[in-house]
């Protein structure tokens, strides 16, 4: 589910609705790459 274990930490630190900006960020990044 996680990338990085940095992330993923900085992920719990942070409200979910940053979180699932960073997530979709990261999917789209990847599925169009």
């Amino acid at each position: 589910m996680y990338y990085a274990s940095g992330t993923k930490i900085i992920c719990f630190s942070h409200s979910i609705e940053l979180h699932e900006k960073v997530k979709v960020a990261f999917i789209e990044k990847y599925m169009f790459c």
